[in-house]
């Protein structure tokens, strides 16, 4: 995604390699990467990284598959199914 290196699995020489003579085989100048890691810096920073938590931090919700259980354990829906 951000063609900023290989992904090789541990052990296989012959991937690693590959990934070596590949990178080494690019004739790219020294901004192309340089740039790729600024704009992944600006992806991955703190402030985008953690937006999904602040927003759930300022609105929490229970998951669609545990509101029935957290319904049914709280002791206002006891009182209400023991009132009906």
């Amino acid at each position: 995604d951000w063609n900023l290196g290989r992904v090789v699995a541990i052990g296989d020489v012959a991937a690693w390699t590959a990934a070596i003579l590949d990178l080494a085989a690019q004739r790219r100048s020294a901004a192309a990467p340089a740039a790729q890691f600024a704009a992944a810096q600006q992806h991955f920073a703190w402030s985008n990284a953690l937006k999904p938590l602040i927003e759930f931090c300022r609105a929490p919700r229970y998951a669609a598959d545990k509101r029935t259980a957290v319904a049914q354990k709280s002791p206002s829906a006891r009182s209400v199914k023991a009132s009906t």
